[in-house]
């Protein structure tokens, strides 16, 4: 660093303190809370929950719950946006069971 950039210890300190707080939160959170979320009618929290803090097996109960109550546009393109290659076909994979179920099969 430059001799004239000013440090604040201090604050770079809480910050580094208030990041783990928030990181033992996000570690407690139980994997189906997102899901419940579009359960319960909002699908925008869920989503939020499962991309921003529950990670990507949240984010795939997620999808098959967005498939199930009929969002599916919601539901593939958040299975599309998981990093993880395998999870990211685990849910692409349950999306499109979810999906099949749903939908009334020709001549019945």
């Amino acid at each position: 660093m430059a001799e004239s950039d000013d440090v604040d210890l201090v604050t770079l300190a809480r910050l580094g303190v208030r990041a783990d707080r928030l990181a033992a939160r996000r570690a407690g959170l139980p994997t189906e809370l997102p899901a419940l979320w579009v359960t319960l009618g909002s699908p925008q929290v869920g989503v939020a929950l499962a991309a921003a803090v529950a990670g990507e097996k949240a984010a795939v109960l997620v999808v098959a719950e967005l498939m199930a109550t009929g969002d599916a546009a919601r539901g593939i393109e958040l299975a599309q946006g998981i990093r993880g290659a395998r999870i990211r076909a685990a849910a692409l994979v349950r999306a499109a069971s979810v999906f099949a179920r749903r939908r009334p099969r020709a001549g019945r």
